[in-house]
Parts: structure tokens; C-alpha cells; sequence
């Protein structure tokens, strides 16, 4: 929804619960009379919340309550990129029978960008391939790292040395365009990238450049830095799979971050400290 949409469809609103819209601090400031935001789903980066905070409303999120959800389907696009089932399903359906060469997941060395919630989860759904599993995170989670036979490296020997890399990080400002040419370059070229966490995290315009120079063998992703990603060479090439920004979107995760985006907004208009809250500064 554009900005002034929003503004309208809230007006005389006490409180939204809020999707993927921007609230950016220009549409903050005109949100007369919104004394909560509680966003269905953990980013945070389609909120100011220094903003929020100056005008005296609380933003609350629903970390964990998709964690599993994402994880299944980072998990699920990596196997699709690997044995390229997009591709050959739609030549199958089409009267062929190709036989198409993909690349096997077991055995190979898997990249996690990012431990949090959804990246452990991710690299839990990896026991019995066999895989190596290099990780990168500032904040380091040693004994998680022992307990999946994971070890945390440079990012650049990640990207180096990993057959599969998929993202598990918040869009920040030390997250925006953290892959890019340089970036693409290190890896192999028999390499694919993963993508479920925020379109900003890659370069699309060098991601692109990449596969179609051979650099990498491709990617699967989820989410863009323009959904939908109208006129993208992403979304056109074969070597790509692509879905609607749907980590979170299954019947247990809907329902589950619907109740916890309820209860933080009556909790929050009632007076109290959401379990869930943002910008807890605000209280002060």
C-alpha cells in the first residue's frame, strides 16, 4: 500500500497490525492518533523505529513464531536449485522427457549466513546429508556450533568453499548489499545462492551478471528487493527459482504469528509492555 493510502486506511486507527507496508518516518509522523504497530512477522527493517519512538508509539514483532516455516522452505528451495525440479517440471508437463544433470546436496558444504532462530533451524534440517557446514555470524554460538558438527569461519572462506549459501540475516545497514560483485566472485562456479531473509541483503543487478556469466550456477529466492520483481533478469532466468515471499506462509505459521501480532497490539493498547516489543524505550 503507497504512503498515503496507509495514512487514509488508518485514519482514526488506534493501532494496525502491520504487514510488509513501509512505515517510513515521513508516514509516522502523519499516523495521528496510532499509539501501537505490531508487525505480523520478525523484520523490522519496513519500520523506523527511531520515529516510532519520537512520536510515542510502540512497535511489537513476532520473532519465532515462523522460525521453522522459513527454515522449511530455505530448506525446500535449495533442493529445488540443486536438482533444477522448476525447470524440468515444466518441461515434463510440456510433452518432454529431459534428462537433466543437477547437483547432489549430500556429501557437499553447506554455507549458513546468519545463526539466529531460522538458521539454526536451517542447519538442523541438514543432519543425515552428510555435509559440511561452515557458518558466519558476528555473534558466535559455539556450543551450537559443536552440537551440529558446524564450525564458524571468515565469510570469505565461506564463500570460498561453499557448494550451497543461504542467507539468515536481518536487512540492516551492515546487512544491505552484503553480497555483492566481490562477493560473487569468491564463489565457485558450481556454487548457489539461497535467499529467504530480505531482498536488500544482494545485489540483484551482480547476482544476475553472475549466473549469467557462468560465475555461479544459480540461486533460489524468496524475496527481492522489489516484490514482485516486475522486469527482473532474476525472475526471467532458468537457472533461478523463485517464490512470492512466502517463508513464513503456512497454515501453523499464519496462525501462530496472527495470535502473537493479536495479543502484543491489545497488550500494548491496554497500557502494558508487550512480550514482543521493539523499541522498549518508548515506555520511558
Amino acid at each position: 500500500m503507497e504512503g498515503m493510502d496507509l495514512i487514509t486506511a488508518l485514519s482514526g486507527c488506534v493501532g494496525v497490525i502491520a504487514g510488509l507496508d513501509r512505515y517510513d518516518g515521513a508516514i509516522i509522523e502523519d499516523l495521528s492518533g496510532v499509539r501501537a504497530i505490531s508487525r505480523y512477522g520478525v523484520g523490522l527493517d519496513n519500520v523506523d523505529l527511531n520515529a516510532a519512538t519520537k512520536a510515542g508509539i510502540v512497535v511489537t514483532f513476532t520473532p519465532g513464531a515462523n522460525t521453522e516455516a522459513v527454515a522449511d522452505l530455505a530448506f525446500a528451495l535449495m533442493m529445488a536449485a540443486a536438482r533444477g525440479i522448476v525447470k524440468v517440471d515444466t518441461m515434463t508437463r510440456s510433452g518432454g522427457w529431459p534428462k537433466f544433470l543437477g547437483s547432489s546436496v549430500w556429501g557437499k558444504t553447506i554455507g549458513i549466513v546468519g545463526t539466529g532462530a531460522i538458521g539454526r533451524a536451517f542447519a538442523r534440517r541438514l543432519a543425515g546429508f552428510s555435509v559440511k557446514m561452515l557458518l558466519f555470524d558476528i555473534r558466535q554460538d559455539v556450543d551450537f556450533a559443536l552440537s551440529i558438527g558446524g564450525e564458524y569461519v571468515a565469510f570469505d572462506r565461506l564463500l570460498a568453499e561453499s557448494d550451497f549459501i543461504s542467507l539468515h540475516v536481518p536487512l540492516n545497514s551492515a546487512t544491505k548489499g552484503l553480497i555483492g560483485p566481490m562477493q560473487l566472485a569468491m564463489m565457485k562456479p558450481s556454487s548457489y545462492l539461497i535467499n529467504t531473509a530480505r531482498g536488500g541483503i544482494v545485489d540483484e543487478d551482480a547476482l544476475a551478471d553472475a549466473i549469467e556469466e557462468g560465475k555461479i550456477a544459480g540461486a533460489a529466492l524468496d524475496v527481492f528487493l522489489h516484490e514482485p520483481p516486475v522486469g527482473s533478469r532474476l525472475a526471467k532466468s532458468d537457472k533461478v527459482v523463485i517464490t512470492p515471499h512466502m517463508g513464513s506462509h503456512t497454515k501453523e505459521a499464519v496462525a501462530a504469528m496472527g495470535m502473537m501480532a493479536a495479543r502484543n497490539l491489545i497488550d500494548a493498547l491496554d497500557g502494558k509492555m508487550p512480550q514482543h516489543t521493539a523499541n522498549p524505550e518508548v515506555y520511558r
